[in-house]
């Protein structure tokens, strides 16, 4: 897995990456706000190698060459994750998104598991930089009913 330092740990996060786990998916990506456009945060994926060892040589190659990786210098992570790995990822990942499920990239999401908690409780998301979570007004607005759980229509905030 890979996360970012920065980042706080969740319940939510924790939830999602279960899910994963018990799930027959190779990799995992999580997209918690308006602003997660791409498809792989290069805070928020995981691979399990176990599970695809063929896969798991073509990305340690990708990542040991010097002269592809000189190419995304600076924070072009996602644009890395982007072009070398989710080609790779999208027959075999579990997506979950709380806002931009209607644009897959190429593949269906599903809702996290937990409802994000109410409005005036946190203004937290899955890979905020701390210090994210605590009282204050949230950062983005209702999630849209098509990123809701099928059987949490009433989720608002998902």
């Amino acid at each position: 897995m890979s996360r970012d330092l920065d980042s706080a740990f969740t319940q939510r996060e924790r939830a999602a990456v279960n899910a994963w786990i018990a799930s027959n998916k190779s990799f995992h990506s999580m997209r918690d706000h308006p602003m997660h456009g791409v498809p792989m945060l290069g805070g928020l994926w995981g691979f399990r190698p176990s599970l695809n060892r063929t896969i798991s040589r073509v990305i340690h190659d990708k990542i040991h060459n010097r002269e592809l990786i000189k190419r995304y210098g600076g924070r072009a992570d996602q644009t890395f994750l982007t072009s070398h790995v989710w080609p790779l990822a999208k027959a075999s990942v579990i997506v979950h998104d709380s806002f931009l499920c209607k644009n897959g990239f190429g593949h269906k999401s599903e809702a996290f598991p937990t409802q994000r908690p109410s409005a005036n409780e946190t203004n937290c998301f899955v890979g905020c930089v701390r210090p994210c979570c605590g009282t204050g007004k949230m950062p983005f607005g209702k999630c849209p009913k098509e990123c809701r759980p099928k059987d949490h229509p009433e989720w608002i905030y998902c």
